[in-house]
């Protein structure tokens, strides 16, 4: 069994699984694959390929300000 209160929340008040609709359930994922030839990626990346990276992938994306 988990222990959810080990889960920090982020101010994510759905966490708590409290209310009328506490049994539904959502999952995401986001995945991202390596194909952006001649960058490095993931922990080998460093800043400037970091940045490449970025600069590339918000021209097919758009990325709202958090």
């Amino acid at each position: 069994m988990n222990d959810f209160n080990t889960i920090p929340d982020y101010g994510l008040s759905w966490l708590e699984a409290s209310g009328d609709h506490s049994d539904i359930v959502l999952s995401t994922r986001v995945r991202l694959a390596r194909n952006l030839q001649g960058h490095a990626f993931g922990a080998r990346a460093r800043v400037n390929d970091r940045q490449a990276v970025l600069a590339i992938s918000k021209r097919f994306l758009h990325v709202p300000k958090v």
